[in-house]
């Protein structure tokens, strides 16, 4: 069995018109579901958050602050998780949130309690769903460009 991390960029996730590629998203979902059936343990790094905000507020990237930016992660990071819920559920999959900032990793004890629960997560069979928490967080937001 192996232990395999998945990790979808924003790039990747996001359509021309700035909004979350849910049909890509299916499809890798799909992908990530037949590795897990052909017995590897996955866990999914993901970003997309601010792109799946953008269905319900309406924004271009060209007038978001960083407020904004943050504003949209926090609406969408629920959409974004829904759709995972959503297509990796049609394969009996359950998926579990992980919302972690650059300070999770700052002291040892941190970073070993980040681990075990994922491992535990993975040896129950969940799916790990692992995201920066970009409300409070805000290093992804400052080094992404307009337009990602």
């Amino acid at each position: 069995m192996s232990k395999i991390i998945v990790k979808i960029g924003t790039n990747l996730l996001t359509r021309d018109n700035y909004s979350l590629n849910t049909s890509l998203l299916q499809n890798i979902c799909n992908q990530i579901a037949e590795l897990i059936k052909n017995g590897n343990q996955v866990a999914i790094v993901t970003s997309g958050a601010v792109a799946a905000g953008r269905h319900d507020y309406v924004s271009h990237p060209d007038d978001e602050d960083l407020i904004t930016k943050q504003l949209l992660a926090s609406i969408g990071q629920c959409r974004l998780l829904d759709k995972y819920h959503d297509y990796l559920s049609k394969h009996n999959l359950t998926i579990a949130q992980t919302l972690l900032t650059n300070r999770d990793f700052d002291q040892t004890e941190h970073k070993e309690k980040i681990f075990e629960v994922l491992i535990k997560l993975l040896n129950k069979g969940y799916v790990p769903i692992i995201n920066e928490n970009d409300v409070t967080s805000t290093v992804e937001l400052k080094a992404e460009n307009n337009h990602f």
